[in-house]
């Protein structure tokens, strides 16, 4: 989690370092050093270590990013973001660098409540507004969708299939996001 001082920035500087962190992170892979890395954001160091811990921390908080400041995610669930979205395609190909203990501490470290938080939200909106089967446990099914992502992302990279974004956009969009959004709302939605 980024420090204090960086959560009190005005939200377009915030959304100015992590969009241009992502930018960076895309063209140098997550393997960058901390030096080229605050010279590529045109960050003094001290500026950074009083925002974030360490680039670890950056690049959690990257990855984060889309998930609490798109309209787009409040519907996560119902309508889930397509591919084309330039900003959604580019986490994702960021994502696909990162090594796999990154992808631990994203889905199971201190993003793991901002995740459940983020999908208890909207299912408990699809609850009142009348759309979510009735016997649908909204803690358990917050916490599966919050984290069972990272177990398709392992078998995306162990079988193959992560190489090619496309078709793992496509085994997502069609597979994973349609299992949980037919298992857990009512036949005629």
């Amino acid at each position: 989690m980024p420090k204090k001082t960086f959560a009190r920035l005005p939200r377009e500087r915030r959304d100015e370092i992590l969009n241009k962190a992502l930018h960076v992170f895309l063209e140098h892979s997550y393997a960058i050093s901390v030096t080229e890395l605050l010279k590529a954001l045109d960050l003094p160091a001290g500026t950074f270590y009083r925002y974030f811990h360490d680039k670890d921390d950056l690049m959690i908080e990257v990855l984060a990013h889309p998930l609490r400041d798109k309209e787009a995610y409040d519907s996560f669930v119902s309508k889930p973001i397509e591919e084309s979205d330039e900003l959604q395609r580019s986490r994702n190909l960021f994502f696909h660098t990162i090594p796999p203990e990154m992808m631990q501490r994203y889905y199971f470290g201190e993003n793991k409540d901002r995740l459940i938080t983020e999908y208890r939200r909207e299912l408990t909106k699809l609850k009142y507004e009348g759309v979510l089967r009735d016997d649908i446990d909204i803690e358990l099914v917050a916490y599966m969708y919050a984290t069972t992502l990272f177990n398709f992302e392992m078998y995306c990279r162990e079988t193959g299939f992560g190489d090619d974004l496309d078709l793992k956009w496509d085994m997502k969009k069609y597979f994973y996001f349609s299992f949980f959004k037919y298992g857990i709302m009512k036949e005629d939605e």
